[in-house]
């Protein structure tokens, strides 16, 4: 039996990772703390909670860093399914030419097929999938921007 794993508030993870609160709060809110829960409005994470890194090692800090990766991550996964749906589309014609020239009975002809399509359906629904999380990803960007834009200190608040 596993002994229960100590959760340390933000403040306490801050201080071990070496950065701000705010910043330990940021990485629980992307999902780039393993195992940080949110109890009410307090982040709590577990004690030897390791942090999902950028390529460099470290995490974008300025909003205008993350809004690029992540403007980045939604732009190469719908990229890698796009490619994925090609291929399958270009196994099922060369399914379809190779049991052409053969003597396969039409019933297995027909499930190679069947098969095949299904495949690629499964394949664009996963593509919806991640256009639709792309363009939540890019309004998360906008949102960014939108929070990065400076005011000049003499307007007012509101609109």
């Amino acid at each position: 039996m596993e002994a229960p794993v100590r959760m340390l508030k933000v403040e306490e993870a801050a201080g071990r990772y070496g950065r701000s609160v705010r910043t330990v709060r940021r990485w629980c809110e992307l999902g780039q703390v393993e195992g940080a829960v949110k109890r009410g409005k307090t982040w709590f994470v577990p004690e030897g909670a390791s942090v999902t890194a950028a390529e460099d090692g470290q995490l974008p800090e300025t909003p205008s860093q993350r809004a690029a990766a992540l403007q980045a991550l939604a732009e190469t996964a719908v990229a890698g399914m796009q490619a994925q749906v090609e291929n399958a589309l270009l196994r099922e014609r060369e399914v379809l030419l190779a049991l052409a020239t053969s003597e396969h009975t039409r019933g297995q002809v027909e499930a190679e097929v069947a098969l095949l399509r299904v495949e690629v359906d499964r394949l664009r629904l996963h593509l919806e999938d991640e256009r639709s999380e792309r363009i939540a990803a890019e309004r998360d960007v906008a949102v960014l921007r939108d929070r990065t834009a400076r005011r000049a200190w003499w307007r007012p608040w509101r609109w």
